[in-house]
């Protein structure tokens, strides 16, 4: 114990003993560690490291104008950064936002101290990423964190973009897989090539995190021209181009689905930027004419940067295999549809190749999926170059011998994948309703107005028809469920929804008229005056609701005629006089009496001219049916023996008989109402069953779970009555082997005893033997002449333990004597 209190970690001469090494190791260990966790790892240490960084700022005028800082400035923002990046990469950036903080907030911090100085940023570039080239694939594609890997691309984007103008700048790495040999490669260069290297290998291997590896080249490539000019120059768009094709310059990425929309926006950015008026040519081009100015460049360059490179145009021009990549990427953005409208701009040949491929697609992916593929290829049929009305007629009817095109789509899908159809209809009807080309080629060719026919009906067919299975879940007076999307909805059947409607409507209206039919003569030889008629045209929000009336029940006699290309049935309202001479309308409140002309046959006998009314004489009988009036020529003989009528009877009769026809008008109606109230009665009979018939289905259904379950616990029963019985059986096997191992323990038990005997035994009946033979062989002596002494007396015969040691002394003796020997 005294020598224990008198042990110290100090050095000084009061120590009388001195800690001996390994223990001071470990107490200093285990205090260090006890510091590290309560002090460095704390958020009043990580924001005491944040302010201190923070509190060397330069101030903003210097930034902004761009004055050199002095000795002392240039060294505290030296010192800032050395501290703040040590400590941001051994210990900042590996802890959670909940002690770190954002991590946007250290990037700010940092940032200030770069902008002010090439030597910070030099020191930055070279002793904390370049000398530890891992950081690079480290903190931006294995760390976990979203945010701290936004924040580390976002330093490298500063750097790069302040040091583009830092002069050149020697090969930092010389051991990469490849260096820039340019002498006037600046420090961004190399920080750029360092980035571009983790395509060898490790982008391959982290294909989770790709998109914040490719957001810091369009992060960088937006920032302006010049970032732009250097990104071509490192030849990044053919690089990109070809990891989209997982043709190098690394293997291809691992991950199933790798997003790639990154990608594609940066070739964008950067190919239209370059001159690609090599490929272009005019559809006139024979006379002399040049194709027209691409209006799909980058508005952020008025001119062109350089001519397009020759592997990239290679890549683009020259194979399809980066086109069906952007093609068939699910992600539809702006800038990949501005890289093909920009490609496809007087260039009859990309324009096949990309029309061939979007043909292909619509007529063979998911009808979920379509809805990408028809807007890329709507934004392809409303360019206005020399080539439009070629694209128009190749997507209408099909590339030559290569795909069929969307008429031809909509008829080989219209049984089986309505969907599909009617994709490409609604696709149509927003192409001729933009584009005034496509609407002159509706109207100007005969075959393609005749598909277009065709397509539209069967749109009208499917809309105005019965769903294919009723829905059990809801009843035949319940309310239905809304439909669903027939574009973003996996399925083959068509939904019948609002806007599936509102397209039949907007292709209607699209519909080139057919030529109108001549008119029929009447009998008198005069052919009928519309404008003196008493009948008034209903509007066509009227003629619409008549049409869907007549459509939506078959049974009434007024069918809706089945060719969409003739106009609606042009539908009239029957004006009726009071009395008094006035002429009434129904009331807002009331249906109004409308009826299809070119339909309803019983209408046909009230479309009286004034001129005919005048001359006639009023019906004998009220309840007469129309069909049932008689002919001109059996009222001539009764208009020739009529005596001249005064005006005020003229206009009498003609009260009278529209009185008859509008009591006619409404039997009608009343008939109508009667055969649909019939129908309706019978298709209830129909699909609802009796109540008996369901309580019979309900109790069968009853007894035959009960039924089930009986079977079911008998079963279960079966089996616990087998487990029982194997159970036992085991614990009878169990305990039967149980005796027999005590039984042969108990006879190796007498064996051994029996062995035990027998060798204790021996020893005595040896010496009984040697006794006698002593015995005999030695005279006898008197017992006066010996007497014995205690130590001479004679030895005693060894226990049964004894001679046991003995027996188990002699075989170890024996190989003992065995070995040496």
């Amino acid at each position: 114990m005294k020598s224990l209190n008198e042990l110290t970690l100090s050095d000084t001469k009061l120590g009388i003993m001195k800690m001996p090494p390994a223990i001071e190791r470990s107490v200093r260990k285990q205090n260090i560690k006890f510091m590290h966790n309560r002090n460095q790892f704390s958020a009043e240490y990580f924001q005491f490291i944040r302010k201190l960084v923070s509190c060397n700022t330069p101030p903003v005028n210097r930034q902004h104008n761009q004055e050199k800082l002095g000795p002392e400035g240039e060294e505290l923002a030296m010192l800032s950064v050395q501290l703040a990046s040590r400590f941001l990469f051994h210990t900042g950036f590996h802890t959670k936002k909940t002690l770190r903080g954002t991590a946007t907030e250290w990037y700010d911090v940092l940032c200030h101290h770069l902008r002010s100085s090439k030597a910070v940023r030099s020191w930055f570039a070279h002793n904390v990423l370049f000398r530890h080239p891992h950081r690079f694939c480290e903190y931006l594609l294995s760390c976990p964190s979203t945010e701290v890997r936004s924040a580390f691309m976002k330093i490298i984007v500063f750097l790069a973009h302040f040091s583009l103008q830092d002069g050149p700048c020697s090969p930092p790495m010389l051991d990469a897989p490849s260096i820039l040999l340019d002498p006037h490669a600046t420090l961004s260069d190399h920080l750029l090539h360092a980035v571009l290297l983790l395509l060898h290998k490790e982008v391959s291997d982290h294909g989770r995190h790709l998109p914040h590896y490719f957001n810091l080249f369009h992060m960088y490539a937006s920032l302006g021209l010049p970032e732009r000019t250097q990104l071509l120059k490192l030849n990044v768009p053919a690089t990109f181009m070809l990891v989209a094709m997982d043709e190098g310059p690394g293997p291809p990425i691992k991950y199933q689905y790798p997003e790639l929309t990154k990608l594609h926006q940066v070739v964008s950015q950067l190919i239209r930027c370059c001159d690609v008026s090599s490929k272009m040519q005019s559809f006139q081009s024979q006379q002399g004419v040049p194709p027209l100015p691409n209006p799909y460049g980058d508005p952020a360059c008025p001119e062109y940067l350089m001519p397009i490179q020759p592997q990239a145009a290679e890549i683009l021009f020259g194979r399809t295999s980066y086109i069906k990549k952007i093609i068939e990427d699910a992600t539809l953005s702006e800038e990949t549809v501005k890289l093909l409208q920009f490609c496809s701009w007087e260039n009859p040949h990309f324009s096949r190749t990309v029309l061939s491929e979007l043909l292909w697609q619509i007529a063979y992916a998911y009808c979920h999926e379509l809805r990408h593929h028809m807007d890329l290829l709507f934004a392809m049929l409303l360019m206005e170059d020399s080539w439009q009305t070629h694209r128009i007629h190749n997507a209408l009817n099909g590339v030559h011998e290569e795909r069929e095109g969307l008429l031809d789509t909509i008829q080989r899908s219209k049984n089986h994948y309505q969907k599909r159809a009617y994709q490409c209809i609604k696709c149509m009807v927003s192409l001729f309703s933009k584009c005034h080309a496509a609407h002159q080629m509706l109207y100007t060719n005969s075959e393609l107005k005749h598909k277009w026919t065709l397509a539209v009906e069967w749109l009208q067919d499917e809309l105005e028809r019965r769903p294919y299975a009723s829905n059990t879940q809801y009843s035949y007076n319940n309310w239905s469920p809304p439909a669903q999307s027939n574009e973003s909805t996996s399925g083959y059947y068509l939904e019948r929804t609002n806007s599936a409607r509102k397209t039949l409507e907007r292709a209607c209206e699209l519909c080139p008229e057919e030529e109108p039919e001549v008119e029929e003569m009447s009998e008198e030889g005069e052919s009928p005056q519309p404008e003196e008629q008493t009948q008034q045209v209903a509007p066509p929000s009227m003629q619409q609701k008549s049409h869907t009336y007549s459509a939506a029940y078959p049974g009434t006699g007024c069918m809706a005629s089945p060719r969409i290309l003739n106009k609606r049935p042009i539908s009239t309202r029957v004006t009726m006089s009071s009395p008094n001479g006035q002429q009434t309308q129904p009331s807002a409140n009331e249906e109004p009496d409308i009826l299809p002309l070119d339909n309803c046959e019983s209408s046909q006998s009230f479309l009286l001219s004034e001129q005919q009314m005048l001359h006639q004489q009023p019906q004998p009988q009220l309840q007469q049916s129309p069909m049932q009036q008689p002919s001109p020529q059996q009222q001539s003989p009764l208009l020739s023996q009529s005596p001249q009528l005064s005006p005020s009877q003229l206009l009498s009769q003609k009260q009278q008989q529209q009185q008859q026809q509008y009591l006619l008008l409404l039997q009608l109606q009343q008939q109508q109402q009667q055969q649909i109230q019939q129908q309706q009665q019978k298709q209830l009979q129909q699909q609802q069953p009796s109540q008996s018939q369901l309580q019979q289905q309900l109790q069968q259904q009853q007894l035959h779970q009960q039924q089930q379950l009986h079977q079911q616990q008998q079963l279960h029963q079966q089996q616990q009555l087998h487990q029982q019985q194997q159970l036992h059986q085991q614990q009878q096997l169990h305990q039967q082997q149980q005796l027999h191992q005590q039984q042969q323990l108990q006879q190796q038990q007498l064996h051994l005893q029996q062995q035990q005997q027998q060798q204790m035994q021996q020893p005595q009946q040896q010496q009984q033997q040697q006794q006698q033979q002593q015995q005999q062989q030695s005279p006898p002596l008197s017992e006066t002449s010996v007497q014995l002494t205690p130590q001479q007396s004679p030895a005693t015969p060894p226990s049964p333990q004894e001679q046991q040691q003995q027996q188990q002394q002699q075989p170890v003796d024996n190989q003992s004597s065995s070995l040496f020997a």
